[in-house]
């Protein structure tokens, strides 16, 4: 064993191609080290692991920001609360290097505040539709079959069949409210895919619901050639750089749209009945403002109401038939109830923020932190039958294991903008509260650290899996093998959740164990390095 002393490359915020930020130091107990490709172009520590091919060395991420010595109390709670963050945005106001740090994270990370991902049809004009008026015509959005054409080719077009257009009413959040005097609602789009049902031991078919958000800057409906690349090798200093889409060819959007898709295909093809919008200020919904995950988790909410009810509904079905609002309730949901359906939960980055506060707001104490008056909700107030969340590219640990500015970030975000985006450390605290968590993780996830999500996932009392593959933060950049292998693990999780809440899976022991789990295929620009 031996003591290696690393910097960590952060990069900016959520997709911000090729710009890089602070630089932080951290002390890791490993026993050897690997350079790891896209997108950190750094070396990592790791463990040596036996694989089919002999002893490799298998990286990951550590956490930078550790307790002092001696320190006393659970350290990533009690130091990353909401007023904790607070308070250090205050303290970093009177330094004008901090102010600096912070807004270039602002300005060039996530985009500026407001902020708004709109690439789709910008390939082609089929599919672009002006998100911000009211009841568009649904016909305009590109269905599944739309990705079944060559050369797509994508899985996804198979439940066309099965799958309505659907839009939703939801207000303004509390940056738009208080900075823009916007008070009028927007309008949220997406797919439902209908599924034909989890068969359960006796063969009855349990009617399910996974609600999935995507990560930042992901639009459903956005293209993906499938032959155009992530990266590309920067022929100067020969580190692995990010392509930014639409690019001059013409030919792709959004990338990583191929694999978000065959993520919900997966979960539509076990039997689960499966809904995903676009989030505020992405794609095809309304919005000005991308960021606000406490808001976007509420809209999780509004959306299963008003499937129940019709209230604010509009659904294009298979068939070509409009209906809203009265003519639209409970259509989708078989007559269910909202609060009755089984749901599971998830996403990847940003939506994995979404799903965490959404799990807090039904199981425990959730609190308005963006708002001038904070306000704060019980799960008496929700009482939804959501079996369990599936977290990718997770951030349930919460800013104390990310690089220290995230947390500046959000102290500023909230105190400044009234917005919510990354979670505090009273997701940690309560974690134990939820019924289910599965956790699916790159190793050299570039914003959380992998003791970040085995410490969450530690806390968990429930029924509990984690996952991790040797590739970067997102889960569509894995690498085929390894998203392949995740769908897998992710899909099985969720069928247990609703079939077998109470049988438990085991899981590792140690962070070496955790590291050593992981399956010996690798995201292609990282090579491994035999023993």
């Amino acid at each position: 064993m031996r003591t290696i002393i690393i910097v960590l490359l952060v990069l900016a915020a959520f997709g911000a191609a090729g710009s890089e930020l602070v630089l932080a130091a951290s002390a890791v107990e490993t026993e050897c080290t690997l350079h790891v490709g896209y997108n950190l172009n750094t070396d990592l520590p790791g463990f040596s692991c036996d694989d089919p091919s002999g002893s490799v060395c298998v990286p990951f991420t550590p956490t930078i920001q550790l307790p002092p010595a001696n320190v006393q109390g659970d350290f990533y709670v009690d130091e990353f609360t909401d007023a904790k963050l607070k308070a250090k945005w205050l303290d970093c106001e009177q330094h004008a290097e901090c102010v600096t740090q912070v807004q270039g994270v602002i300005n060039y990370g996530i985009g500026g505040v407001p902020h708004e991902f709109r690439n789709t049809g910008t390939v082609s004009d089929f599919g672009k539709i002006d998100p911000h008026v009211d009841w568009v015509n649904l016909v305009e959005i590109r269905r599944p079959a739309f990705f079944g054409e060559p050369p797509y080719n994508e899985d996804i077009a198979k439940v066309d069949n099965n799958t309505s257009i659907v839009e939703f009413t939801v207000p303004r959040d509390a940056y738009e409210r208080l900075h823009l005097q916007k008070q009028d609602s927007i309008k949220l789009r997406g797919w439902f895919i209908e599924g034909a049902g989890l068969e359960d031991p006796t063969g009855k078919r349990i009617h399910a619901v996974a609600i999935m958000i995507g990560g930042r800057s992901i639009e459903t409906t956005a293209i993906h050639h499938p032959e155009d690349p992530l990266y590309a090798i920067d022929e100067t200093s020969g580190q692995y750089k990010n392509i930014p889409y639409p690019s001059p060819q013409g030919r792709t959007e959004k990338w990583g749209l191929r694999q978000w898709r065959q993520y919900l295909y997966a979960l539509n093809q076990v039997g689960f009945d499966v809904l995903t919008v676009d989030k505020r200020g992405h794609g095809i919904s309304g919005g000005l403002n991308d960021m606000d995950t406490a808001e976007q988790a509420e809209d999780i909410f509004r959306m299963l109401d008003q499937l129940e009810t019709g209230n604010g509904l509009c659904i294009l079905t298979q068939t070509g038939e409009i209906l809203k609002e009265e003519q639209a309730a409970g259509r989708l949901l078989r007559g269910q109830k909202a609060k009755e359906v089984p749901v599971i939960l998830g996403g990847p980055s940003q939506g994995s923020m979404v799903t965490i506060w959404a799990m807090q707001k039904n199981f425990a104490e959730f609190c308005a932190y963006q708002l001038p008056t904070v306000e704060c909700t019980s799960p008496a107030q929700y009482g939804y039958n959501i079996r369990g969340a599936l977290l990718l590219a997770d951030f349930a640990a919460g800013v104390g294991y990310t690089a220290p500015i995230f947390g500046l970030v959000e102290g500023y975000l909230r105190s400044v903008e009234n917005i919510m985006l990354f979670p505090s450390s009273e997701v940690l605290a309560t974690i134990d509260a939820w019924p289910a968590v599965f956790f699916g993780k790159g190793l050299w996830d570039s914003y959380e650290s992998i003791e970040g999500s085995f410490d969450a996932y530690q806390r968990v009392t429930g029924l509990k899996e984690i996952v991790v593959v040797r590739g970067p933060h997102s889960e569509n950049e894995f690498g085929t093998e390894n998203v392949a292998y995740m769908i897998e693990r992710m899909i099985n999780f969720a069928r247990h959740t609703i079939l077998t809440p109470d049988a438990p899976i085991a899981g590792p022991a140690t962070l070496k164990d955790l590291v050593c789990s992981s399956p010996p295929s690798w995201e292609p620009s990282t090579k491994p390095s035999h023993e």
